[in-house]
């Protein structure tokens, strides 16, 4: 697994808790309602990969959120400033933005396959880190069990080195 990234993650999961931010593991991003600025993702929710994905810090390690165009164009989101500006155009355009829509991606791979060769993850790794499913359904909205998992699995992992 790769420690950096997985430590810096918990860093960027920790400034959504502290922000308030909505959290959901169901999905990678959900568009919410418009903000005036560009602090933050629009009140938009996000699981923990999909904030990660709009970090700058693992935007340049390679990892990256993509939204489908209206003409089935992939756009690689460059941060959150670029996600607010797709979101507003979305709603200029009286287009609608599903879950299905947003994604993750890294070099080649997208989805889960992305965030296992991001983080140097096995399936079972990264499924019990981020998938909704692996959590009591009161968890699957809380930034904290998240953290507290990774945060865990790292614990283990410098036990054992």
């Amino acid at each position: 697994m790769h420690v950096q990234r997985l430590e810096r993650l918990i860093t960027v999961i920790k400034g959504v808790e502290r922000a308030k931010l909505a959290f959901d593991l169901g999905h990678w991003a959900v568009m919410g309602p418009l903000c005036p600025t560009n602090e933050a993702p629009c009140g938009t929710s996000a699981c923990a990969c999909g904030y990660g994905a709009l970090d700058a810090v693992l935007q340049a390690e390679g990892l990256h959120m993509k939204v489908w165009d209206n003409d089935e164009t992939r756009v690689v989101v460059s941060g959150i400033d670029h996600f607010n500006q797709i979101i507003k155009q979305a709603v200029d355009d009286v287009r609608h933005i599903y879950t299905s829509d947003f994604g993750i991606c890294y070099g080649d791979e997208e989805g889960w396959r992305a965030i296992e060769a991001f983080f140097e993850l096995s399936v079972q790794e990264a499924q019990h880190l981020f998938a909704d499913h692996a959590y009591p359904l009161d968890d699957r909205q809380s930034p904290r069990a998240v953290i507290e998992r990774i945060e865990a699995m790292l614990a283990g992992d410098q036990a054992e080195a």
